[in-house]
């Protein structure tokens, strides 16, 4: 057997479809999946007061799926609410483009309390990653069910 680079596009349109067809059969409810966008909305925002970024958020919209891929605030905007602010405008802005989730990740010192206090409950870890005595908390938080 021999690994083939190929187009990821194309790779994933058709593996996508394959996926849908599979699941089908096993349960006709996936057949709705079958006219999903596959196409990620990217999302890149700074967050600034008076011209000074206070913070800044990657990441991408997929189906109805929010995906935070970074999340930052600059020191000085710790610890006054401002984070707590961003989360709420970004779960509105996600509601509004029609997702029913929003996940993210976020290593053990960079705050999963933070999250959980906001309705995020972690789904998955893994230990020891990204340093040995951390983990990587995957997270996760219903908009809408």
């Amino acid at each position: 057997m021999e690994f083939v680079n190929f187009d990821y596009e194309k790779n994933r349109e058709i593996g996508y479809k394959k996926l849908v067809e599979y699941f089908t059969e096993r349960n006709p409810d996936y057949a709705s999946f079958e006219n999903e966008s596959m196409e990620k909305k990217k999302l890149s925002y700074l967050f600034q007061e008076n011209g000074i970024t206070l913070g800044r958020m990657f990441g991408y919209i997929e189906s109805d799926i929010f995906k935070i891929e970074g999340i930052f605030l600059e020191p000085e905007a710790r610890g006054k609410g401002i984070g707590k602010d961003i989360i709420q405008q970004l779960e509105e802005y996600a509601l509004q483009e029609g997702c029913r989730i929003v996940l993210l990740e976020t290593p053990t010192s960079s705050a999963p309390q933070f999250y959980e206090k906001l309705g995020y409950s972690v789904f998955g870890e893994i230990p020891n990653y990204p340093l040995e005595g951390e983990s990587c908390y995957y997270m996760m938080k219903w908009l809408r069910q």
